[in-house]
């Protein structure tokens, strides 16, 4: 005789196997017991009882909470194919933290920002002229920018489009300073976006889970504002009365 043995007892191809399920298994191991248990061996015994909770617990528990499963998308289908959607992903949850640790910060503005970019300036930048266009909303011309991308994150202090004398003071005050702005490399001044700063986050992090990345990222971040920070701050605050006759 053959038996067809499924978690749900499905029915097989070959007319030859009879279908059965572990539920059917269970009770006929929990029959056994009820009639036979005083005439069965107590290791035999013992083994018969573990196996039953074996399937109880990892096979027929299983099923039940795929059929549950089942029920609840069933009824709530809609809104469960919404979450799964707009499901957070790994540069969204990196972007949020990215964006909580600005926030948090006294000294730092958060500005426009996605999920590939998330923009930032100290306060004791805020002195150039917002006379920026083509980038963000607040006009502002010189921010830090994290680029946020599967092979790597970075943070990078850009001087973007707008008034090229201010651009030009700000490249030539980095062009000062190769080793902090080590961006600069020698390179001309572009018209639109121009790198004077970057420090590399993360690189090929997929083997991390995300406790893990926040980790490296804060300590990351921390060192940053208490390095490199106060020294940009330095050297571009030298400009700030230079920058106050062509405040709007």
């Amino acid at each position: 005789m053959f038996v067809y043995l499924t978690i749900e007892g499905n029915i097989p191809s070959d007319s030859d196997y009879i279908p059965m399920s572990y539920n059917e298994i269970i009770s006929l191991i929990e029959d056994l017991i009820e009639r036979k248990e005083e005439k069965i061996g107590p290791e035999i015994l013992i083994f018969i009882k573990h196996y039953r909770d074996m399937l109880r617990r990892y096979i027929v528990r299983e099923s039940e909470i795929q059929e549950l499963c089942r029920k609840i998308y069933q009824k709530h289908k809609k809104a469960l194919d919404l979450i799964f959607e707009y499901k957070l992903d790994d540069l969204l949850e990196i972007s949020r933290i990215l964006t909580e640790m600005i926030e948090k910060d006294e000294n730092l503005i958060l500005d426009s920002s996605s999920k590939s970019y998330i923009r930032f300036i100290s306060k004791n930048l805020d002195f150039i002229p917002k006379k920026g266009e083509g980038w963000t909303k607040s006009g502002r011309i010189l921010l830090f920018e994290f680029q946020n991308f599967k092979a790597r994150l970075s943070l990078n202090l850009i001087i973007g489009p707008g008034p090229r004398e201010i651009r030009e003071k700000l490249y030539d005050k980095a062009c000062e300073k190769p080793q902090l702005f080590n961006g600069i490399a020698k390179r001309k001044l572009t018209s639109q976006w121009f790198t004077v700063y970057s420090c590399l986050f993360l690189r090929n992090y997929e083997d991390k889970n995300l406790e893990e990345i926040k980790k490296i990222i804060e300590e990351k971040f921390e060192k940053f504002k208490k390095n490199d920070l106060p020294r940009i701050e330095k050297e571009i605050k030298v400009l700030e009365v230079e920058f106050q006759d062509e405040s709007p």
